[in-house]
Parts: structure tokens; sequence; C-alpha cells
């Protein structure tokens, strides 16, 4: 895959592998719906949403799914996600959504919704 966004957070909230009514979910079908392709992370996650969404890219950690990543999305409010910084050098393009205000690295500005 050469062109792809990473998005980390499937569960609708931290610390559980729960995804009913997660916000990824509608932003991974929108990208879907866009052409884009995706790659996914979520620490507990990963089976629930693989059992609903097949066609995307699971990785095994932050630090995988980041690894030339063109955008990032950040969905949930993961402690593990709160700790990441030289991971993001990793990507593409330094392009980072995290509307969660949890992120701690140097060079970014998050948004919240």
């Amino acid at each position: 895959m050469d062109n792809y966004n990473t998005v980390l957070g499937l569960a609708f909230k931290n610390d559980t592998d729960d995804i009913r009514e997660s916000r990824s979910i509608p932003v991974i079908m929108k990208l879907k719906e866009e052409g884009a392709d995706i790659v996914a992370y979520d620490p507990k996650a990963v089976d629930s949403m693989k059992r609903l969404i097949q066609d995307i890219e699971y990785c095994p950690t932050a630090a995988d799914a980041l690894r030339g990543a063109d955008a990032c999305i950040v969905m949930t409010e993961w402690q593990e996600f709160s700790e990441l910084d030289e991971e993001f050098d990793r990507m593409r393009s330094r392009v980072i959504i995290e509307g969660r205000r949890i992120l701690s690295c140097r060079d970014i500005e998050g948004i919240c919704w």
C-alpha cells in the first residue's frame, strides 16, 4: 500500500474492546467511500472491528500503523497514544488529526470536536 491513512483507536472509549457507537466506524467508512486506504490500530478492539470491517489493514502496534502513513486520525483516548512521539516521525507526512487532546508530542496542534 503506497498511500494510506492511519486510524488510531477503534473502541468507543479507552480500556475496552467495545466498538458499539464507536466514532471510528463512520470515519473509516467515509474515508473508504472517498477511496482512501486505511491502516488501523487499537490495543484491544482490533478483533471486534475485524468482524465489522474486513477490508482494511490492521497492525499489531501503533508504530507499525504509522510507518509510511500520509495522515493519522486519533479516535480513542488510550494512554498508550498519549505517550507516542517519535513514532509519528515514521509517517510520510506528519499530518495528525487529534480530537481528544491527549498527545504531547512536539510540533503538533490538536483539534477538538
